[in-house]
């Protein structure tokens, strides 16, 4: 009997021991969440939350009247919508990390991660849910500043690969401009020592002519000398032809051919010219017709496309043989007027049309009563059409004449000088 009552009391002994060690155990605990920022609660399976740790108000700001009593989805909240907060916690358990927020003081929001298990309660030994709450709104605030960063940091890359792809293209059309710029440069160089050729022939022939004419003058019979003289007009004609065309390019060139562009009567320009070359056409009986319909406006600048109209039309007639026909007409195409110079004369060939309008290919040839052409004509003519924003081509046969087509505006489509 004595030995029972003594193992009753050794037994009694070691319960207290234990339960002095889990009191310490639980102090322990309670230090460690203390100092970690979590707040432990327990709540019953309706979600009434009866029970917090003592550090509910150092960790959050909260007191414990603010939190006890007081229904789980009233202090923790979803702010993404994803479901029944106390479902989840009955149904997902252990329910880990789970992203909600907490209302703190003076309205302020805290971030917070909720973990949560079904236990048993102590008190009437039924079911309850066991929580923790770390406050992880530094964290939260933080991935923000990180986040913000990152896509400033994105958006500073894309501005840096869009620009640094402007820069490419920039570069790229540098380059294809500097290298239009030296076929441009070897083109007009080129051109310049073709004109400087086409000069330098008539000086000569011109030359030999005076100093026949020096030498022979008391010889020569009024016959001889009138041949001279018709030569030497002649020559000096294509020169003055020459030089003109040279000077009206190079003034195009430069800008300092005044560009004004405005509406005017086709119809009237393109009856001055036929007017000013009917002569030259009359003494080739070729005859110049016009079917430019009445009172047809464009708009474009009226003296260039005068030039234009005037040029083509001395060509058509030069290239024209004797009887042959000369016809203007126009077409309507949308915002522009086609202009269409017709001929029934000797046509051209498919390789020297390609080389009509080319600066670096000088080509010229000899009318059907040996007019020469001085090859500058057609090359001012597309000049002269461009600066208006219209097109010039050429459609053509050999024996079977030409057309000699450009196009103008009939209205303002905002023209550049």
């Amino acid at each position: 009997m004595l030995s029972e009552i003594k193992d009753l009391k050794e037994k009694l002994l070691e319960m207290e021991s234990i339960k002095a060690r889990l009191s310490e155990s639980e102090e322990r605990f309670n230090s460690l969440y203390n100092s970690i920022n979590a707040v432990l609660f327990k709540a019953d399976t309706d979600g009434r939350i009866f029970e917090v740790s003592s550090n509910l108000n150092s960790v959050f700001g909260i007191k414990e009247s603010d939190f006890v009593n007081k229904n789980i989805g009233e202090v923790l909240w979803d702010p993404y919508n994803r479901g029944n907060l106390l479902s989840k916690m009955l149904d997902e358990t252990p329910l880990g990390d789970y992203d909600l927020r907490m209302s703190g003081p003076d309205c302020s929001e805290i971030y917070v991660l909720l973990g949560s298990r079904i236990t048993k309660s102590k008190i009437n030994d039924t079911n309850c849910i066991e929580g923790i709450i770390r406050d992880v709104s530094e964290l939260r605030l933080n991935e923000e500043e990180i986040k913000k960063y990152v896509e400033e940091v994105q958006e500073s890359q894309l501005i840096m690969e869009q620009n640094a792809h402007d820069l490419i293209m920039l570069n790229s059309k540098l380059e294809e401009s500097e290298q239009k710029l030296q076929k441009l440069n070897a083109s007009k160089d080129k051109f310049f020592s073709i004109i400087a050729h086409d000069l330098k022939s008539p000086f000569t022939v011109m030359l030999g002519f005076t100093e026949m004419l020096e030498i022979e003058f008391e010889d020569l019979s009024k016959e001889e000398l009138r041949e001279a003289v018709v030569a030497l007009n002649r020559t000096a004609q294509n020169v003055f032809e020459l030089l003109e065309g040279l000077l009206d390019w190079s003034r195009v060139q430069t800008g300092r051919m005044e560009f004004s562009p405005r509406r005017f009567n086709l119809t009237e320009v393109v009856n001055s010219v036929i007017e000013l070359l009917n002569e030259n056409a009359h003494a080739k009986k070729i005859e110049l017709i016009n079917e430019v319909k009445n009172n047809l406006y464009v708009f474009a600048d009226r003296n260039m496309i005068n030039a234009v109209l005037r040029n083509l039309i001395t060509n058509a007639v030069k290239f024209t043989n004797q009887g042959g026909k000369v016809t203007v007409k126009t077409l309507k195409k949308n915002e522009f007027v086609q202009i269409t110079i017709q001929d029934t004369g000797i046509g051209i060939s498919e390789d020297n049309i390609a080389k009509l309008f080319r600066i670096d290919v000088h080509h010229t040839t000899y009318g059907t009563n040996n007019e020469k052409g001085t090859g500058l004509g057609l090359i001012l003519c597309k000049e002269l059409v461009e600066k208006n924003k219209g097109k010039i081509w050429i459609e053509s046969k050999l024996g079977k004449g030409s057309k000699f087509n450009f196009t103008i505006p009939s209205r303002v489509i905002h023209l550049s000088s």
